[in-house]
């Protein structure tokens, strides 16, 4: 795991090495270990690395990486892990090549030699890199599958900046910090910034499955999706026994890669069903495993630990408890720096604060997120089947006659958004998590309406635009949750919250062939139905957890914020929002929301999103 950045410049234009060092001391946090620098001899191309040492902890496997081959010369900057590697290098070796390292980015390097840019359906890792052809005069980016590892661009003036992160490329010389607003619409509705789309207007992300190459002869960047999500394929149909078992195997086979490290490897055991299994396979591989949960004295309905306990003891692992106490307020203003595109999740707080806890302990750690998003976890999975059984009994004539009356009812009421969702046709019904409906975002940004090129959209229809051609209602969902919420909500919060730390997150759920599995393999009905979730992953829990093990709770990793917003955090929040410097958002509308959280038991997740918004803006928002 570690930080990288580069510039690549037009012809009329130079770099030296020294563009590197302010970019690089930003990212220092993701690599401490050595920091790199690597321009080229015609002064276009200048690469950045801040190293965090796992695997070769030898000086051998510094980066920018650079090699000779066959008379042509090539050099990379890595971030992340490719988990096949061993099996990659006996292939490339078979093919006459030859290495000087054992670590992955020299593998990484040599397949690009041998396959081009399609080496990266090859690649089972998380990964974002860049390398440079130098006579090919090309620069070919990858990202991973399942967008596990950012990677940023910025393009503009006949000039092309990437980075782990965004403060990196903003310390880079003459960068347009003009906003996108239709990101911030999107922020608005779902707390983050999904696909290509980036906060500021000439900024984008490499999507995750996807590749990059820059010609450095006309400063073209072409982009394209190296692979996709399987389609479902129900023969031959297989019993859930036999699911079961296959998904055990695959998941034992994840977690073995993954446990492959020159340090420490520990296991984030929340307490749940996904940690827990990951520790029940991993202890098969590592007859000492690190378990670390955490504490929350006071809290009894977000503390977890005796769960974690209950899977620590069954499994013998060496358990550490850390205690995680009620965090102040402040952290805020530090998280919004690095958080440098805005998030509205409220758990990046205990995120980052658990990370840094662990980090004092372990340098690697197997987390248990991606389990949701393909056996179908989350609660509004199963509200879907409810609808849908809803449909059958009031077809969709009855609903469009129904619909004008449902869209006046008001936002701030109970169940209002359920009945919204029921007037929607079934296919585009997948949005996970709304905060502000599309008449608070008006409200909201009025004050912006005059600076927008385009009228404020309501981003849930250019998702369905996005994701709406598969007609089954609950894949769809799965789909564009995936696509998503995982990669720009999930996996971006524990890379920031676990980088700050200098800490790296692996996700078991998340390789190749456990996705594949769950999307091509796993009817329906073994992962939602209106009355439960995750069915298969249940089944397996019940042949490898304790008896005792509570398959019906569903906890995540939160902070209670509702409960807290009449103490210091509600002050902090309403005194950020109430800055002379907070004029983003319309003062009026800020005020109702700010009444209304005091008011009643709900919201404060909602000032929180606009709160961290408004210290993000004025971090980066120049």
């Amino acid at each position: 795991m570690c930080g990288i950045t580069g510039i690549i410049v037009s012809r009329d234009s130079t770099i030296t090495e020294d563009w590197l060092y302010r970019p690089c001391t930003l990212l220092a946090h993701r690599g401490p270990d050595h920091t790199g620098y690597w321009v080229s001899d015609h002064h276009r191309v200048g690469l950045g690395h801040c190293r965090l040492a796992i695997l070769d902890l030898s000086a051998n496997g510094n980066q920018p990486m650079a090699i000779t081959y066959h008379n042509r010369r090539y050099v990379i900057v890595f971030n992340g892990e490719i988990y096949n590697f061993p099996t990659l290098r006996k292939e490339l070796e078979g093919q006459g090549h030859e290495f000087t390292t054992r670590c992955d980015t020299e593998i990484l390097l040599h397949a690009y030699l041998e396959w081009g840019r399609h080496c990266l359906p090859k690649l089972r890792g998380m990964f974002a890199f860049a390398l440079y052809d130098l006579d090919r005069e090309e620069v070919f980016f990858g990202r991973d599958r399942a967008g596990e590892k950012p990677l940023f661009y910025y393009q503009k003036n006949g000039c092309l900046i990437f980075a782990s992160e965004i403060k990196a490329m903003l310390a880079y010389p003459n960068i347009d910090r003009t906003l996108n607003y239709d990101a911030v619409n999107e922020y608005l509705e779902h707390g983050y910034v999904s696909g290509s789309s980036c906060i500021f207007q000439f900024m984008n992300k490499l999507p995750a499955a996807h590749g990059g190459l820059l010609r450095l002869s006309d400063m073209q960047f072409e982009r394209w999706r190296y692979w996709s999500l399987p389609e479902f394929s129900d023969t031959p149909a297989a019993t859930a026994s036999e699911l079961r078992d296959e998904l055990e195997v695959r998941l034992t086979a994840a977690v073995k890669h993954q446990l492959v490290a020159d340090v420490p490897v520990g296991i984030l055991l929340s307490g749940g069903m996904d940690s827990s299994l990951l520790t029940a396979v991993a202890v098969k591989n590592v007859p000492r495993l690190m378990t670390f949960t955490v504490t929350l004295p006071g809290q009894k309905v977000f503390d977890e630990s005796r769960h974690a306990r209950l899977i620590a003891d069954y499994f013998g692992t060496s358990h550490h408890e850390l205690a995680l106490r009620e965090p102040n307020p402040e952290i805020m203003d530090r998280l919004a720096v690095q958080y440098d595109e805005p998030l509205g999740d409220s758990s990046l707080v205990p995120t980052s604060l658990l990370s840094e806890l662990v980090s004092q302990h372990c340098k690697v750690v197997l987390g248990g997120d991606g389990g949701d998003e393909l056996f179908g976890g989350y609660t509004y999975y199963s509200r879907l089947c409810q609808l849908a059984r809803i449909d059958w009994m009031m077809p969709w004539p009855l609903q469009k006659l129904l619909a004008p009356f449902i869209y006046r009812l008001p936002y701030t009421l109970r169940g209002s958004s359920f009945c919204r969702q029921w007037v929607t046709p079934s296919w585009k019904r997948f949005t996970a998590i709304t905060f502000f409906e599309f008449p608070w975002r008006q409200q909201l940004l009025a004050r912006q309406m005059g600076k927008m090129n385009l009228p404020l959209m309501a981003s849930r229809q250019l998702r369905a635009q996005r994701f709406g051609g598969n007609r089954n209602f609950l894949r769809n969902a799965m789909t564009a949750d995936f696509n998503t919420y995982l990669p720009d909500d999930i996996l971006m919060k524990v890379d920031r919250a676990s980088m700050l730390s200098s800490l790296e997150v692996r996700v078991p759920w998340l390789d190749q062939e456990v996705i594949d599995f769950a999307f091509r393999k796993v009817p329906d009905c073994l992962k939602t139905t209106p009355r439960h979730r995750k069915i298969l992953p249940r089944l397996l829990a019940k042949k490898l957890l304790p008896p005792e093990f509570d398959l019906d709770r569903k906890q995540g990793f939160s902070i209670p914020l509702d409960s807290w917003k009449s103490d210091k955090w509600g002050k902090h929040m309403e005194e950020i929002l109430r800055d002379r410097r907070s004029d983003f958002f319309s003062r009026p509308t800020v005020e109702r929301i700010l009444t209304y959280m005091r008011r009643t038991n709900r919201g404060a997740n909602h000032v929180f999103m606009l709160a961290m918004f408004e210290l993000w803006r004025q971090n980066y928002a120049r």
